[in-house]
Parts: C-alpha cells; structure tokens; sequence
C-alpha cells in the first residue's frame, strides 16, 4: 500500500509498505526518513493520535494513499 508521511516542519516522504505493518514497524521507518527518535513520534491519522503501537495499520483504518502527520512528543531535554 502507498501512503506518505509528514512532519511539522515540511519533509514529506511517499512510502510502499504493507498494511501489517505495526506503528512501531512504521516508526521505525519514520525515524529513518524524518530524524524524528521512534520513542519521541506522535502519529496523526485523520486528526487523531495513534497510540497503540502494536496495531496494525489496517487495524488503525489507514489505507491506500493517506497521509500521516508525524510529530515529535516535546521530552525534558526539548524544555529551556
């Protein structure tokens, strides 16, 4: 399946994985294209976060096509 991701600040990557994948699997790969550390990616689907790591993408209802917003979580080290 074809989808692509994006990241807060413009990167925006189209990938061809399949549909069951895990986010972690997905994270993974973000963390490769975007720079963002797996454990710090917030993943947006439709507006809403996706917190269960272990679903799969089909399980999360993302298909052909859609776009994921990917965010980084703000840690203690990112706090003045």
């Amino acid at each position: 399946m074809r989808l692509a991701i994006t990241s807060e600040n413009g990167d925006y990557h189209s990938l061809d994985i399949d549909q069951s994948l895990t986010l972690q699997d997905l994270k993974s790969i973000a963390e490769v294209e975007l720079k963002i550390p797996a454990a710090n990616q917030v993943i947006i689907h439709n507006g809403k976060p996706l917190k269960e790591d272990k679903a799969t993408l089909s399980d999360c209802g993302i298909v052909q096509d859609d776009i994921l917003l990917i965010i980084k979580k703000e840690t203690r080290n990112d706090l003045p």
